[in-house]
């Protein structure tokens, strides 16, 4: 017959075998003999605490940088027009997703980008904010702007209006072919 003696929290049995209140409150979650399993209560509050604690939070956008540019060019963002995930860009401007040229389409949107002093192609395959707003000039719809972000700077940006040769459906192709994070 094996006996277990608790003295003031303590015992002289080792401590993988000690019954703890701290970690289990269960009036029937008691430790019997040397070697059985310990059991302990299910703490939901706990468990989500350990979670948040130890997720990866994806690292705030930084959408400043964008309003700024905008500003620089000479427009204003609308009111309430400001949209932003993090994504990875194609690894190389050959990329095809889903049949659809998504490498030659940024590639060609890079062009624009590099009017503006930014040069997408050192971010291929690596993971950017993205970020896209409307633009507003006299008080009148005056189009979008798309920004690629990467350590809040901007890194790739162009422009469409209606009178431009980028067209107003970049958002949805993007927004289809890139990965979301």
């Amino acid at each position: 017959m094996v006996m277990i003696f608790f003295v003031a929290g303590c015992s002289n049995n080792s401590a993988k075998n000690e019954y703890n209140p701290e970690t289990s409150t269960n009036a029937g979650d008691k430790n019997t003999a040397a070697g059985t399993e310990e059991t302990f209560n299910y703490n939901p509050e706990e468990v989500a605490k350990e979670k948040a604690n130890s997720a990866v939070v994806p690292k705030k956008i930084n959408s400043d940088v964008v309003v700024k540019f905008v500003e620089s060019i000479g427009y204003k963002v609308r009111i309430n027009s400001i949209a932003s995930y993090w994504t990875v860009l194609p690894k190389d401007f050959n990329e095809i997703k889903d049949g659809f040229e998504i490498g030659k389409f940024l590639k060609e949107r890079n062009q624009k980008s590099i009017e503006y002093g930014f040069d997408l192609s050192q971010y291929m395959g690596k993971d950017v904010a993205y970020v896209t707003l409307g633009l507003e000039k006299s008080d009148k719809d005056a189009g979008e702007l798309i920004a690629f972000l990467s350590d809040d700077k901007i890194v790739g940006v162009w422009t469409y209006d209606d009178k431009g040769d980028i067209n107003n459906n970049d958002h949805m192709v993007l927004t289809e072919y890139l990965e979301h994070k």
